[in-house]
């Protein structure tokens, strides 16, 4: 419950955080993901975990391969603002109900844990980048953090802090 009300006052918490999301979608159209920083109680969990294999499979599914030495990052929570042309790839797999696993209280290890894991790659193979925000008085350690509101100034930091997870 915190983690979700966590990601639901960080995406969706006031008029202005809404609006600051949708103007970094409106001056950055070249961003397919906006998400949330990840939760500080679940960094420690960040990781592929028994997801790589899965993961991988879809990969190949959508003409992409997955180094496991590379960065990996994704929307931990699986909650985030889109640009549906940047999940493209994922949505012509035509993925249905049928192909996911029951839900028995899995935390790991499931087809939807590796789609989960592959928002970012997805969205980077679709020619998109990503972006994660978040609201500084939730962090303890706070990251460095931009106003969207302040185009240049947002669009620089973009460009200093960004890295990819696909080569």
């Amino acid at each position: 419950a915190p983690w979700r009300q966590f990601m639901f006052e960080s995406l969706l918490g006031t008029p202005q955080v809404v609006r600051s999301i949708l103007t970094i979608f409106d001056a950055h159209p070249k961003v397919g993901i906006v998400a949330v920083q990840h939760f500080e109680p679940v960094r420690r969990w960040l990781g592929w975990g028994r997801n790589f294999a899965c993961s991988q499979l879809l990969a190949r599914r959508m003409g992409f391969k997955l180094d496991p030495d590379r960065p990996l990052d994704f929307p931990s929570g699986s909650m985030f603002w889109v640009r549906s042309a940047s999940l493209e790839p994922l949505l012509k797999l035509e993925l249905q109900v049928e192909d996911f696993d029951p839900v028995q209280g899995q935390q790991d290890g499931t087809l939807a844990h590796a789609i989960e894991h592959l928002f970012f790659h997805v969205c980077e193979h679709a020619g998109y980048e990503w972006l994660k925000v978040g609201r500084p008085e939730f962090y303890s350690s706070t990251f460095d953090f931009e106003s969207p509101s302040n185009h240049p100034a947002l669009g620089s930091w973009m460009r200093k802090h960004r890295y990819t997870v696909l080569p």
